[in-house]
């Protein structure tokens, strides 16, 4: 194979790979649309989602690309620098909760019990997020 072939060869795989980008970021503009209902802060909540779907949703957005909030894709190389309640508001807005976190999702389970306890809770700590309808997300430094 003589230079003018492989150069040839190569040029036509760049150009095929630069349309598969293309319809990546199509894709990935399209997927962001559905999980934001086309724009709308997914915060709104139009579409009824559960706190735990709102939470999935957000985890897919961002390693779509969406950088709003800081947490972990798949494949992502870094461990969490800790991890932080968030509840929920009527509306499906995810707030942190300052108050519970730790260096572990344990410890943060932890504080939630201590509270909880106060008042008599009897259940679990899963049982007690999904009663206040919160849950426990890893913090991530921001990469770059």
């Amino acid at each position: 194979m003589i230079d003018s072939e492989i150069i040839a060869r190569q040029a036509r795989v760049i150009e095929e790979l630069k349309e598969q980008v293309s319809i990546l970021e199509r894709n990935k503009k399209d997927a962001l649309g559905h999980i934001f209902c086309i724009g709308g802060p997914l915060n709104d909540n139009k579409l009824g989602f559960s706190k735990q779907q709102m939470v999935t949703f957000a985890r897919i957005a961002e390693c779509l690309g969406n950088e709003e909030r800081p947490v972990k894709c798949l494949g992502q190389k870094t461990d969490p620098i800790g991890y932080i309640a968030f509840g929920g508001s009527p509306s499906g807005e995810l707030f942190p909760l300052t108050q519970y976190t730790g260096k572990t999702e344990k410890e943060v389970g932890d504080k939630i019990m201590i509270g909880a306890k106060a008042e008599g809770w009897r259940g679990t700590v899963a049982e007690r997020l999904d009663y206040l309808g919160w849950v426990i997300l890893p913090v991530y430094m921001k990469e770059g």
